[in-house]
């Protein structure tokens, strides 16, 4: 049997989850038919046969998540092929659990003898195969009643763990790019309102802050950077390269639009929503996901004004927009209404000195307050 293994499905990702099979054992197959459907911590990726054959074992099931390199499909050996019968299949599990039968309460009052407990409450242990050690009870001797209690604690912590669900593959993405930004960066937020009340289409706000920022890395470059922490150096970007953060039920994806500060409204317009469908879809390329240098999220569609939005390196810098409300403020001796947009300006501090991320903030909300 000659066996094929899981491809690197997009710049060095470790493991993918098998969530389609399109063939089955025994189905002949052309080269380059799509095989199997991966989702990565970055796509929904088709694997297409590598040459035409029989198929003689598919080594996962669906929804299980293998590495980069395990045995994912063998074909049956031809005359001009040589048999290989290596089909191990050691597999990891995207958030298996480790559950134990143990459960160490604190306690007072402890069966350290059975003159503890009464006759009941012995026998009841003894049938359950319980320590009457383990037993906490607020009386002595220990009761039937207390076995009782203990057994129905021990149910709702199996059920508890039974509930659980495994990440996908974008949340657990998540959770390790967080993680790593939460323990790595020197996070540091600068808040401020932009007074909007002159704006007449609220519907390109995407591409009005798009404009901003491109005015904003002009007024300082450093914040359109990548910061290496090993080497303790940076580099800082011409070209706006910029992260979209799209909400979708698959999970947070960040697609990139390159050289944003170049393109027209009408381009814009046509990546965001190319973008938007894709993410909906689970078809968004892996190159797509890459190289960018800043990124925009925009919760305040949802809900919310201010954030600590965090950083993903090796970006020392994140804009969050929040949602626009209208407020009293003074013209001169008058009361007028005057609608503002919160923004939060995230940055890593360790680059980032606070007189250049107030610089930056004010780029933005100079360009905002003017004219569509």
């Amino acid at each position: 049997m000659n066996i094929f293994k899981l491809p690197d499905l997009g710049e060095g990702l470790p493991e993918g989850t098998i969530r389609e099979w399109f063939i089955k054992e025994g189905d002949y197959i052309q080269a380059d038919e799509p095989m199997v459907s991966v989702e990565t911590a970055k796509a929904l990726v088709e694997v297409p046969a590598p040459h035409a054959g029989t198929i003689a074992k598919c080594f996962a099931q669906v929804d299980e998540t293998i590495s980069t390199g395990a045995a994912l499909v063998g074909f049956e050996a031809t005359d001009k092929t040589s048999s290989n019968d290596n089909s191990d299949t050691s597999n990891t599990v995207v958030g298996h659990i480790e559950m134990t039968d143990q459960v160490v309460p604190q306690t007072r009052i402890s069966a350290t003898s059975a003159n503890l407990a009464t006759p009941s409450a012995r026998a009841l242990a003894r049938k359950a195969g319980i320590d009457l050690s383990s037993i906490e009870s607020e009386h002595s001797p220990i009761r039937s009643t207390d076995i009782e209690q203990y057994l129905n604690t021990l149910d709702q912590t199996h059920t508890a763990i039974n509930d659980m669900q495994p990440l996908t593959a974008q949340r657990k993405a998540m959770a390790l790019a967080m993680t790593t930004s939460q323990q790595n960066i020197a996070l540091t937020t600068l808040c401020d309102e932009a007074d909007i009340s002159h704006w007449t289409n609220y519907s390109s706000m995407t591409l009005r802050m798009i404009r901003a920022l491109s005015k904003a890395i002009q007024a300082e470059p450093i914040l359109n950077s990548h910061f290496d922490a090993k080497s303790f150096s940076y580099k800082s970007f011409d070209n706006l390269n910029l992260g979209i953060a799209i909400d979708t039920p698959n999970g947070l994806f960040a697609p990139v639009i390159k050289h944003a500060n170049q393109l027209n409204q009408t381009e814009l317009k046509a990546a965001i929503t190319q973008f938007k469908t894709q993410a909906e879809n689970h078809t968004i390329a892996a190159k797509d996901l890459h190289g960018a240098t800043i990124t925009l999220s925009n919760f305040g569609t949802i809900a919310g004004q201010f954030a600590t939005p965090m950083i993903t390196p090796p970006q020392v810098a994140i804009l969050a927009v929040g949602r626009s409300k209208t407020q009293p403020t003074f013209d001169s001796d008058k009361v007028v209404a005057q609608t503002v947009l919160p923004l939060s300006l995230s940055f890593d501090h360790r680059l980032v000195t606070g007189g250049e991320a107030a610089r930056f903030l004010k780029a933005l909300l100079d360009d905002l307050t003017l004219s569509e």
